[in-house]
């Protein structure tokens, strides 16, 4: 095709080829590693931050624009789920990687804003930001065992949490 080809590892996983309208500007192999079956990947452009973001098995790459350089890798306990830009122009551009059992913010430029473990113990799911409020959705007893969980937007502290339960989940 004409493009730099980036590799990350020695297997190819999983090919990424970014975009410039309709001409590809750079692609990327990944090597998930031990994690390469795991069902979650995603994938966004943060143009503010100049990165690409890619998501998947227990780890989150952000890539150079330009280069597809790797700029930041993000490891993550057990593995990876959603990726989450909050772009709402009455706060600072926040990039939330959640995990199987974490949510990361990262700042616009990069740097670490807050690290939030043990929110859940198989899953993490966005729901809404609302204020100053984060609302995820965590499972704690799966399968079906989920939690509504309030954190605070700015700390990553837990506010609240309170069951949120699937149809046909019982509480023994």
């Amino acid at each position: 095709m004409g493009m730099p080809i980036h590799h990350i590892g020695r297997r190819a996983d999983a090919t990424y080829v970014l975009f410039d309208g309709e001409a590809p500007q750079w692609a990327v192999t990944i090597d998930w590693g031990d994690s390469a079956s795991l069902p979650f990947h995603e994938e966004l452009v943060w143009p503010a931050a100049g990165v690409a973001v890619i998501g998947g098995g227990a780890a989150v790459y952000l890539l150079d624009l330009e280069t597809a350089n790797i700029r930041l890798r993000v490891p993550l306990q057990s593995y990876f789920g959603y990726l989450v830009l909050d772009r709402d122009a009455s706060r600072d551009e926040t990039l939330f990687l959640l995990g199987c059992e974490e949510v990361v913010a990262l700042r616009r430029s990069l740097d670490l804003r807050w690290h939030t473990k043990g929110v859940a113990v198989d899953g993490v799911v966005f729901g809404r930001i609302d204020g100053s409020r984060l609302w995820v959705r965590a499972e704690m007893d799966p399968p079906g065992g989920w939690f509504e969980v309030e954190m605070d937007l700015a700390t990553g502290k837990e506010l609240s949490r309170r069951p949120d339960f699937s149809d046909g989940y019982l509480v023994s």
